[in-house]
C-alpha cells in the first residue's frame, strides 16, 4: 500500500493561530499548558515555514481566513485540511483541494 506524504506548511500568522486556538482548547483535551506548547512546539519544527509575499485578501470568501489562504499560495500546497471548508470555496482557483481531516485520514491509508 502506497502512503501519501504529508507536509505541513505554516507561515507566522498561521502558528500563532494554532497556538491560540490550541490554548483556549487544551482543557478540553486534558492537557496543561506546558503540555499543550511543548505539543505545538513539536509540530512547528515538523512544519515548513513560509513567509508570505502577497496579500490574497479579495480571493478568500471571509478574510477573516485570508491568512491561510496566503500560507496556501507560499507554500504552493495542493491541499488544504480544514474543517472551515465552507470558507474556502475559491480555492480551488489555485488548484488547491478542500478536504475535512477525516478525508485526508482516508486519502493517507
Amino acid at each position: 500500500m502506497h502512503r501519501e506524504e504529508v507536509r505541513v506548511h505554516v507561515t507566522v500568522p498561521l502558528a500563532l493561530e494554532y497556538e491560540e486556538v490550541l490554548l483556549r482548547h487544551r482543557k478540553a483535551a486534558g492537557w496543561s499548558r506546558r503540555e499543550t506548547l511543548a505539543f505545538l512546539g513539536l509540530f512547528l519544527r515538523r512544519a515548513r515555514c513560509h513567509e508570505t509575499r502577497y496579500l490574497w485578501r479579495e480571493h478568500a470568501d471571509d478574510p477573516e481566513y485570508a491568512h491561510v489562504l496566503e500560507a496556501i499560495i507560499a507554500a504552493q500546497a495542493s491541499c488544504l485540511v480544514t474543517f472551515n471548508t465552507g470558507d474556502f470555496t475559491g480555492a480551488d482557483q489555485f488548484r488547491v483541494e478542500v478536504m475535512r481531516p477525516g478525508a485526508l485520514l482516508r486519502k493517507i491509508e
